[in-house]
């Protein structure tokens, strides 16, 4: 962005009005478009409160390309002379440390550090935490369909191959669906056969809602704006609070 202030004391407002800056941010680099860039340092800022793109100069200084930096983690380092550096920890292991005048940096929740934004994953991880909880709750409440239902408890000592076979006989008998009897079991005093009723916890829907709501509320998103079934009233109000500022 130019400012050109003219001798009446008027102002003209220009943005990007050198061509090679236009062209730049239409095609950062041979990998992507201006508006893949954009979207990928979009999804770094929402996760991570940070995001990071690196310029690369010609030897005259001037930008000629521009590529997201998709660090797991960023350190800021200082040399002798108080310049600030960058120093970024790369997926593979690889580090690396670039000039913070040549990093294009991006954050939000800017408040107890004074060079990044407040991360937020520590506030995401127990949400995710309940979530996958439940999640193992219920996936642990099916396979519990599998166990034992019923138990026949015998007055008499019997071996373990007759044990066996005696429960396999009632299971066939009783239990299977494929058995078209009367839908009535008898035994004799022998056994005695006793349902077993398994408590398996699974938290119902309301409580599931509530922690969905709390993870839209910490993106200030919500169910309608993530399933696109939003009206033109919710989609002003969301852009003008999340997309525009």
């Amino acid at each position: 962005v130019r400012q050109t202030i003219k001798k009446d004391d008027s102002r003209k407002l220009e943005v990007n009005p050198e061509p090679y800056i236009r062209f730049l941010l239409e095609e950062p680099n041979p990998y992507m478009t201006g508006q893949k860039l954009q979207e990928k340092l979009a999804s770094q800022l929402v996760l991570n409160n940070n995001a990071f793109a690196l310029i690369i100069r010609d030897e005259f200084g001037y930008p000629t390309e521009i590529y997201p930096i998709p660090a797991v983690s960023a350190e800021a380092i200082y040399d002798k002379k108080y310049t600030l550096y960058l120093k970024f920890m790369f997926a593979n292991g690889k580090i690396y440390t670039f000039p913070y005048a040549d990093i294009i940096h991006l954050r939000q929740d800017f408040n107890n550090n004074d060079i990044f934004g407040d991360p937020i994953a520590p506030a995401l991880a127990p949400l995710m935490e309940i979530v996958t909880t439940t999640d193992q709750g219920i996936v642990k409440a099916i396979k519990n369909g599998g166990i034992i239902r019923w138990l026949l408890k015998f007055t008499s000592t019997m071996r373990p191959e007759d044990l066996k076979d005696r429960a396999t006989d009632f299971a066939t008998n009783f239990l299977s669906i494929e058995n078209s009897g009367t839908g009535v079991a008898a035994t004799d005093a022998k056994a005695e056969a006793q349902q077993i009723d398994p408590k398996d916890y699974v938290p119902n829907a309301t409580q599931m809602d509530k922690t969905t709501q709390r993870i839209y509320s910490l993106f200030n998103t919500n169910q309608k704006i993530v399933q696109s079934d939003y009206d033109e009233n919710g989609w002003n109000a969301y852009y003008e609070a999340e997309v525009e500022p």
